[in-house]
């Protein structure tokens, strides 16, 4: 082979910036990323361009800004952060289908604190309680929520008060279930049940629930706990599974809610 001839093979084979990006993006599990229509709205032309340019880097971080309320997010490298970070920002996902006032906000599942985030610039009286039993997630967190108005909690949400396990610890972060704890394990982590956060956060109730607890959540739309429901004034929570969604969707009728969906999240509000 010729020197020109293997410099022309050798260029061909370098990838592209947009294919670099793609094999970035396929890895990280999050392919349908880069399309500017999804991302264009939330950052501007900028913002995109510039986490186009960041992804293929190694980094553990990107760092991104949303246009509308100019919050910062440092999302993680090969996890679901950018993922969240669309589905909140770009599909709506805990955003309130009709007007409701907020004093007091529980958000079970916080993850990495982007919905947290969310809910302070909508609600910017309210106070905030963020709950979350995974330590990486709980890490990155306290990096995204600086603010005192969101008191982070490093606990499970549960039907009783306890300890817990992560049930597959080999899991992704975003990913992990908790289990009860029935043996002491390096990692235990404390179980709160809706009365002991309620308590904690020195209120009767909250008007807003948001829950994700990754299949833990049929222990809580259960009779134990109705009063927090009927008396709260709109619920969003994930239910990982036909059965647990049937039991969701008719727990929060029985309470009075009107139903409906917002992406991966059923909705329950109250009509005026």
């Amino acid at each position: 082979m010729s020197a020109s001839h293997a410099l022309e093979q050798s260029r061909h084979d370098q990838p592209t910036l947009s294919r670099r990006v793609y094999r970035t993006l396929r890895l990280e599990n999050v392919r349908y990323l880069p399309w500017p229509t999804l991302w264009v709205p939330l950052l501007g032309w900028g913002g995109w361009l510039a986490l186009l340019g960041d992804l293929p880097a190694r980094k553990p971080h990107t760092n991104i800004r949303i246009r509308a309320t100019g919050r910062m997010i440092r999302a993680r490298r090969g996890s679901s952060d950018l993922r969240v970070v669309l589905q909140v920002y770009g599909r709506g996902e805990v955003n309130p289908p009709v007007p409701v006032e907020a004093a007091t906000i529980l958000d079970a599942g916080s993850n990495v604190g982007i919905t947290a985030g969310a809910f302070m610039d909508r609600f910017p009286n309210a106070r905030i309680l963020a709950l979350e039993p995974d330590p990486e997630n709980i890490a990155a967190f306290r990096e995204n929520i600086t603010d005192d108005r969101v008191l982070l909690v490093e606990a499970g949400l549960w039907d009783a008060d306890g300890t817990l396990n992560i049930a597959n610890p080999e899991s992704a972060s975003w990913s992990r279930q908790v289990e009860a704890s029935t043996e002491a394990r390096p990692g235990t982590i404390a179980a709160h049940t809706l009365d002991t956060l309620a308590a904690r956060a020195g209120v009767d109730r909250f008007d807003i629930l948001k829950i994700d607890i990754e299949g833990a959540e049929t222990r809580i739309f259960v009779d134990a706990f109705r009063h927090h429901f009927e008396h709260a004034r709109m619920v969003f929570v994930e239910a990982h599974g036909p059965p647990a969604q049937r039991q969701i969707d008719a727990f929060l009728k029985s309470c009075g809610f009107t139903l409906g969906r917002q992406g991966d999240m059923t909705v329950g509000y109250r009509k005026a």
